[in-house]
């Protein structure tokens, strides 16, 4: 555990230095404006791709410890992913292009990039779903490292020409180059491998999986999905700013939830829920250290038109314990072949955000956006917390030994 866990957890902080360093040059280029119409640009394929997906990633991991023929089940899923992603990225087409187009003026082409962008960032995550369920770890975060890498890069070298639009071009084609890395591991896919009930597998534990993907996506963009409709662009960009800067305490929950999850398939491990405390211990010392610098550091590297971003950067990495929780359990549940409680508790955390969001931003603005969010995870680990006080999980909270379960 130690060893992936490790890895997995260090890439994540590589990532997120680099994604820093991709906010800071668009938001230098593109000004708080900018950054807002570019952001509105990126959300809404990101919702999509996860309802596009419809769980098969995490299927395979499941149904390929349950000894079915790995060339049919890899090739079953990778058809399931491609076909949903091609129908999903005709919505995500009809949402930029009518709905958010009637605010912002983008360039005919962009609603087209955005159909092409979802095939070609769920398989993607295809691979990297065979490369955790194998628990190649190291070739896993090498290819989530490269993304940030490539984008960056093309970022940095067209820094003086920087558009919105362009920036979700340069988004698109490092996707494509990362589609280029990853094809060898799809080299035993044919159309003739698939096989309908091996489908059906995939769409029975992947419906029931990925509904808590779908409801932890839009708990996770509903806050800025909201505000590109209702709010100016530069609040957008201000609070997008702040959004990634609280990702700071997501880094360690997020990378738990990763590796636990194939290893609690597999019956690796038992005494799993120690990992709460430690991730909460290190959140702690994030915070103390983000109270004491977050506003110089964002003046000096976003500039004074995003000073405001400091105060909602505290608030949203608050958010980081209770997500600390949900991401342990989370990965207990659906090793147990359990989504459905996962998917509870991610429509809880959903329909707090939907009703507490809109509220609290009219009576504080961003910084009512900004505890809502806080709240909603809140009360989300606290369902956690009922769960786990049920009769058939008394023994495993007791004992911290579920391998009987």
């Amino acid at each position: 555990m130690k060893r992936p866990f490790i890895i997995t957890t260090l890439t994540s902080v590589a990532i997120l230095i680099l994604n820093i360093g991709t906010g800071i040059i668009t938001a230098r280029a593109l000004g708080p404006s900018g950054k807002g119409i570019l952001r509105t640009l990126i959300i809404w394929p990101t919702i999509f791709s996860q309802i596009a997906i419809l769980g098969a990633n995490e299927a395979y991991i499941y149904l390929k410890n349950n000894k079915l023929p790995p060339k049919e089940l890899l090739s079953s899923v990778f058809f399931t992913v491609l076909f949903s992603s091609i129908i999903s990225g005709i919505l995500t087409f009809i949402i930029i292009y009518v709905a958010v187009g009637k605010k912002y003026t983008y360039s005919p082409v962009i609603p087209l990039l955005s159909m092409l962008y979802l095939p070609v960032a769920n398989i993607v995550q295809t691979a990297l779903s065979i490369m955790q369920e194998e628990l190649n770890f190291l070739k896993y975060n090498m290819l989530r490292f490269l993304l940030p890498v490539i984008y960056l890069l093309l970022l940095f070298i067209n820094y003086n020409h920087l558009t919105p639009e362009k920036c979700f071009t340069y988004l698109i084609m490092a996707n494509l180059l990362l589609l280029v890395f990853s094809f060898n591991t799809f080299k035993n896919v044919s159309l003739s491998s698939v096989q309908r009930p091996i489908i059906r597998r995939i769409m029975n534990f992947g419906i029931k999986t990925q509904l808590t993907n779908i409801m932890s996506s839009f708990s996770q963009q509903t806050d800025q999905a909201i505000l590109s409709l209702i709010a100016p662009s530069s609040s957008l960009g201000i609070y997008s700013v702040a959004a990634s800067i609280s990702k700071i305490g997501f880094l360690a929950p997020n990378a738990a939830q990763i590796v636990l999850y194939p290893l609690l398939s597999k019956g690796k491990i038992t005494a799993w829920k120690k990992y709460f405390f430690y991730l909460s211990l290190l959140n702690g010392f994030l915070l103390a250290f983000l109270f004491i610098s977050i506003r110089p550091l964002i003046i000096l590297l976003y500039g004074r038109a995003f000073a405001p971003a400091a105060d909602l950067s505290l608030i949203l990495f608050l958010t980081a314990f209770p997500v600390s929780l949900i991401n342990v359990c989370a990965a207990y549940f659906k090793a147990k072949g359990k989504p459905f409680t996962t998917t509870k508790a991610q429509f809880i955390i959903f329909l707090s955000i939907l009703i507490l969001a809109p509220l609290s931003y009219r009576i504080m603005q961003l910084k009512g956006m900004a505890i809502a969010i806080l709240v909603s995870y809140i009360v989300g680990a606290l369902y956690y917390i009922f769960a786990f006080k049920n009769r058939e999980h008394t023994k495993c909270i007791k004992t911290l030994d579920c391998s009987g379960q």
